[in-house]
């Protein structure tokens, strides 16, 4: 066991805590907010800013915020049904079990959530060096979850590997912008 280890084992047993306290249902809503959102965002982003800022000097910064306000607004009313529907579940007796449950989906998803950021740090060469990974117990597991959770979602959702390439067209549109900053 080494560092990353114990810093993997802080953030998976924050994710617990945090999961137990906000149950299973919360827990795949805001998950699923997430994906919700940067659909949503991704798919509206330029024709609403076409639409309202189409000609305007500040398009591209518009743009960057029409993406930023589309996710936000997505995310809030998807995590405000979800906690709307937690406390129906909490009258019942549901809801020690929905808890329990939230522990876990809470450790899967801020799994996830690492993961996917040591894989977009990977692509872009950032990396731990072997010395720091080879006596590593859970950043193996870890690592590896972001990346095979999106190849078995693009199989199973094909809409997510368009999702990703609207996103690559995103960036490929507006470079300048990306340059700028």
């Amino acid at each position: 066991m080494n560092y990353i280890d114990i810093f993997l084992i802080v953030v998976l047993v924050l994710g617990a805590i945090k999961g137990y306290l906000k149950g299973l249902v919360v827990e795949i809503f805001s998950f699923l907010a997430f994906f919700v959102g940067l659909f949503l965002a991704i798919e509206l982003t330029i024709p609403v800013a076409e639409r309202f800022f189409s000609g305007n000097d500040y398009f591209q910064l518009f743009t960057v915020g029409v993406f930023v306000a589309l996710f936000l607004v997505a995310v809030l009313i998807v995590n405000l049904l979800a906690k709307l529907l937690k406390k129906a579940l909490d009258l019942t007796f549901l809801g020690f079990f929905d808890n329990v449950l939230g522990a876990l989906a809470g450790i899967f998803k801020w799994a996830f959530i690492v993961s996917v950021f040591f894989w977009v740090f990977d692509s872009i060469g950032v990396r731990f060096p072997d010395k720091q990974t080879d006596g590593s117990l859970i950043y193996p597991y870890v690592k590896e979850l972001g990346p095979k959770a999106f190849e078995w979602l693009s199989k199973v959702l094909p809409f997510i590997e368009d999702m990703m390439d609207s996103l690559k067209n995103i960036g490929d549109k507006h470079r300048s912008l990306y340059t700028f900053l």
